[in-house]
């Protein structure tokens, strides 16, 4: 939320509802030429605001706006067309607009300072009520030990009290390599400024295989419309292991990623989906987890799997598998082989 466009539309509508009162109150009394121009003046700078901002209701009220301003033309016209313009009020006259104008200071008054007093709970809310209660929780799954967990939510309220600390202690909690077991998770890397949750699929002659927890980033595999591609010719597979696995790990997190057929950085094969599934698909509200890890729900992962050099297996929603072509988009879920000691 833009907290400027907010404040602009609060300001506009103490000003839209002010003018409604008193325009409200001036048709029940009797109507002065001044007050109707006061009113009139009010409703047009609300009108402005509204049309600027273009948030919430403001495209509305601008339209009740105008129609308000419209109203007082026609009326202000039968004034000066059956009574003139009148250039003194007399006695009754200013004694009348005095108590109604008491009257609109009062109500206006009062209007202000509740939209004062909201705006201040709004900002409480905001700046402090809701990051309060994120770190509590992020706090209570540290302890819990579940420092991936407490990492993502931690990385959310980056700015609010100590929460860059808690996310260093994740890292460091997280990343006892040595005591690390199979269905753990490590965090190590960085994707966009966050750290990637990886989970400890099989361990082996002290070399760990692992499965980002999400998927990182979604792309094509490669984009050539021409001619068939298997994995070791994808444009992705070059790509993953130059720029992008330089642009997430650290030196010394590369000196702990081991060669594979050739690669550091990869994508699942379709027989390792199915051999670590009860660590990386338990249950639905996980699955749905690793398609929202770039912010947004992805249809599918792509595997690295393929009978034909075309059409790749992925990985759906629901935890189907199927096939589709390589131009395709589909989300990227990333796996490699670390060395533990």
């Amino acid at each position: 939320m833009d907290h400027k466009d907010n404040d602009d539309y609060i300001y506009a509508k103490t000003l839209f509802d002010c003018a409604k009162v008193t325009y409200e109150k001036e048709m029940e009394d009797e109507i002065t030429v001044k007050a109707l121009e006061d009113v009139f003046n009010k409703f047009m700078r609300a009108q402005n605001i509204f049309r600027n901002i273009n948030f919430k209701d403001s495209m509305y009220l601008a339209e009740k706006a105008k129609e308000y301003m419209a109203s007082i033309e026609n009326k202000l016209k039968e004034i000066k067309k059956e009574e003139g313009v009148r250039e003194e009020l007399n006695e009754n006259d200013v004694q009348k607009s005095g108590k109604n104008k008491k009257k609109s200071i009062i109500i206006c008054g009062i209007v202000a300072a509740l939209v004062f007093l909201g705006v201040i709970i709004y900002h409480l809310q905001i700046d402090y009520f809701i990051p309060n209660k994120n770190y509590k929780n992020a706090v209570n799954q540290y302890n819990k030990g579940l420092y991936s967990v407490a990492c993502s939510m931690f990385e959310k309220n980056r700015g609010f009290k100590d929460s860059k600390e808690y996310i260093k202690k994740c890292v460091e909690e997280s990343n006892n390599y040595e005591k690390v077991e199979v269905g753990s998770k490590i965090l190590m890397g960085k994707y966009n400024d966050k750290y990637i949750s990886w989970i400890v699929c099989g361990i082996k002659n002290d070399c760990a295989y692992l499965m980002s927890e999400s998927t990182i980033f979604d792309r094509v595999l490669d984009r050539s419309m021409t001619e068939k591609k298997y994995w070791k010719q994808t444009e992705l597979r070059n790509e993953l292991n130059t720029e992008i696995i330089n642009g997430i790990f650290t030196d010394d997190e590369k000196e702990r990623i081991q060669d594979f057929d050739g690669d550091k950085l990869f994508i699942p094969s379709l027989s390792e989906i199915k051999l670590y599934d009860s660590y990386i698909d338990i249950d639905k509200e996980l699955r749905d987890h690793y398609y929202t890890g770039t912010g947004g729900y992805v249809e599918k992962y792509f595997l690295r799997t393929t009978n034909d050099g075309e059409n790749y297996y992925c990985v759906l929603s629901d935890g189907k598998i199927e096939t589709d072509f390589f131009t395709a988009e589909g989300g990227i879920r990333l796996a490699m082989y670390i060395k533990l000691k």
